[in-house]
């Protein structure tokens, strides 16, 4: 019995951590604000030679990076509401191929850090549009039964 309950409060404990790492915060700024909504932290590097304008360059890397970030936090969101259970192979495939060539309009919201040592950016950057997050899952399912479907023909067809 004491085993039991033992077990049940590490269980209680391991949720109320994973459910306080969960959503949007000062702390944990990525994830979905709202239905429009969607943000991510990412760090921007400007390309080596850099001196006089490596802190917009930096900035136009992170939204560079910022694309790939947030589509794959959006597919893991996806992935985490639903249950599926795809691998990080097919996950990886999805971004590149399809779903990162979707996110346009990505702003900057926030800076969180100017490296000047690194002549890096860290910041928050958003996506924003009317009815995003339906949108993002509707084409995130698609792009999934595509590349299931690829990979079954392609298994076939050897």
């Amino acid at each position: 019995m004491k085993k039991i309950i033992t077990a049940v409060a590490a269980a209680a404990v391991a949720m109320s951590a994973l459910v306080g790492c969960m959503g949007v915060s000062n702390s944990n700024p990525e994830g979905w604000i709202n239905d429009d909504t969607f943000r991510a932290q990412v760090t921007g590097y400007a390309p080596e030679g850099s001196e006089r304008k490596w802190r917009s360059e930096a900035k136009e890397a992170a939204k560079i990076v910022g694309k790939e970030t947030v589509m794959t936090k959006m597919i893991g969101s996806y992935i985490e509401s639903t249950g599926a259970t795809e691998n990080n192979e097919l996950i990886g495939k999805v971004v590149k191929e399809k779903a990162a060539g979707s996110i346009v309009g990505m702003d900057i919201v926030k800076i969180i850090e100017e490296n000047d040592k690194e002549k890096s950016v860290t910041a928050i950057v958003e996506v924003s549009s009317p009815g995003l997050k339906k949108l993002m899952q509707e084409r995130i399912k698609q792009y999934f039964q595509e590349m299931k479907g690829k990979k079954v023909g392609g298994d076939a067809a050897k």
